[in-house]
């Protein structure tokens, strides 16, 4: 991912005053923080100077400026590449953390679907207990017991002809 850089036009006029000209006049130099005005160069003296081949010194220093910008395009490139390698990097384990975190979710869910089947199952089978400890204590009582013998086993209480009684002190 590339970084935003951001450009700045600056308005030379303003900073145009805060420059500082500097004179020099034999071993004394004069500093100047007035306005910058057009400074004149100095007529070129007949003392004996070599002359310099001011074409030789630019053809140098186009050469390092173009080894200095391959540099530069250089270190930019590769500074995007593990830019774009670093980004893709972080999306890639935030992905993994997202499924991650929704197939725990997903699991999670499906628990709790089978705990919710299983209350429900809970809850039909103490019902059904319910019913069946009311069915025992009316199971139990004396008047079901009666009503079961005299209507669907045909029982009667046995009359004065039926009854037989043994004397056993004898």
């Amino acid at each position: 991912m590339q970084s935003a850089q951001r450009k700045f036009e600056y308005d030379e006029s303003i900073y145009a005053a805060k420059k500082r000209v500097v004179k020099m006049q034999g071993n004394v130099a004069y500093i100047n923080t007035d306005p910058v005005s057009p400074v004149r160069k100095a007529q070129p003296s007949t003392q004996s100077r070599p002359v310099r081949k001011v074409q030789d010194k630019p053809a140098v220093k186009s050469k390092a400026k173009a080894a200095t910008k391959a540099a530069a395009i250089r270190r930019e490139r590769a500074a995007t590449r593990r830019g774009l390698a670093s980004t893709l990097f972080v999306i890639f384990l935030a992905f993994c953390a997202l499924s991650l975190l929704i197939s725990r979710y997903a699991a999670l869910c499906s628990i709790g679907v089978q705990n919710n089947e299983i209350k429900q199952d809970i809850a039909m089978i103490e019902g059904e207990i319910d019913k069946l400890e009311l069915d025992m204590e009316l199971r139990d009582s004396v008047e079901y017991i009666q009503d079961i013998a005299q209507n669907d086993l045909k029982m009667a209480y046995p009359t004065r002809d039926q009854k037989i009684t043994i004397n056993m002190s004898g």
